[in-house]
């Protein structure tokens, strides 16, 4: 399935999301993973490279997989590895929930609150 995401409304995207087998991302580099987060949260299972902040939320084998950038037999055996695993999407989930933009936002006020 195509998906130009030019002309899709940002509420499609959970459904997106979850239409997936798996979520691949092989940057060679990646700065905040934001759609890494929003996959996990619709129960997707990723397939990163190891780039940004993939392993703050990929624990290897447990919730995702992370393989070495430019190592084409590591991405072989990840993705092999992620087809096979058929983890539930509920556990893929409960990983990221705590990343949540309420939390975030708490956690930042309360830090400005202490710096003020």
């Amino acid at each position: 399935r195509d998906i130009d995401t030019r002309t899709i409304e940002f509420d499609a995207s959970p459904d997106i999301y979850r239409s997936f087998t798996l979520f691949l991302s092989p940057s060679f580099c990646e700065g905040g993973p934001f759609p890494l987060l929003e996959a996990m949260a619709c129960g997707v299972w990723p397939l990163c490279s190891r780039t940004g902040f993939a392993e703050d939320f990929i624990a290897h084998g447990e919730n995702g997989h992370v393989f070495d950038v430019d190592d084409d037999a590591a991405f072989d055996v990840a993705l092999a590895e992620a087809l096979a695993t058929g983890a539930s999407p509920a556990r893929i989930r409960s990983s990221v929930e705590p990343w949540t933009w309420e939390r975030f936002g708490t956690a930042a006020a309360r830090d400005l609150e202490a710096l003020l």
